[in-house]
């Protein structure tokens, strides 16, 4: 058990609308980690960083960034936060992570799949579990194709930030959003099984 309390418990009360969809015969779900999704979430990281990414990034930084998978080791990484995976049809469609101390670790969405609103569901999600956490604020360091969403969603950039990747330097954004205190939390229909 790690220092969220009881997950299933807290993500099968909130409320999100995952099935809002272009596609009328796809319902999506949110659903939280497993450790046996660890290779295909590496599988969508790897993916989305070589192409999504790559309208931002040069091959050679896009490359350096998705080299560092380690699936050993995003086990426990994954573990020990509050992560939440988006599906269809058993296919992982996206998955995001907040740590116990408001860090959006990861959040990734498949490449056929962005810009349909999964990345705004995962983070509902997260920050939704946020405020039942009693947290204050979340941070991230955002990609400089991710920042326009976050930016979307109320976060705000507090400085321009160089992260080096196996000897190449990339560049990103140290983000941040207050929570409001008075903004409650809608009961879920999630699944989480």
């Amino acid at each position: 058990m790690n220092s969220f309390g009881s997950l299933n418990s807290i993500l099968s009360r909130l409320i999100l609308s995952c099935n809002q969809t272009n596609n009328p015969n796809e319902t999506r779900k949110l659903r939280l980690f497993r450790a046996e999704d660890t290779p295909r979430m590496a599988e969508l990281f790897e993916r989305t960083v070589r192409t999504v990414n790559r309208a931002d990034y040069t091959k050679e930084q896009t490359a350096a960034w998705a080299a560092g998978v380690s699936v050993p080791q995003w086990v426990p990484r994954f573990t020990e936060s509050f992560t939440v995976i988006c599906e269809s049809d058993a296919e992982i469609l996206g998955f995001g992570n907040l740590t116990c101390d408001g860090t959006v670790d990861m959040l990734y969405v498949r490449a056929d799949s962005v810009r349909c609103g999964i990345g705004a569901e995962i983070l509902a999600a997260l920050t939704a579990h946020a405020r039942k956490c009693g947290l204050s604020r979340l941070q991230t360091f955002a990609s400089l194709t991710a920042k326009p969403f976050f930016e979307k969603s109320g976060w705000q950039t507090v400085r321009c930030n160089t992260v080096v990747r196996r000897g190449v330097p990339l560049e990103n954004f140290y983000m941040c959003r207050t929570l409001n205190k008075d903004v409650s939390v809608v009961n879920s229909t999630f699944d989480v099984s």
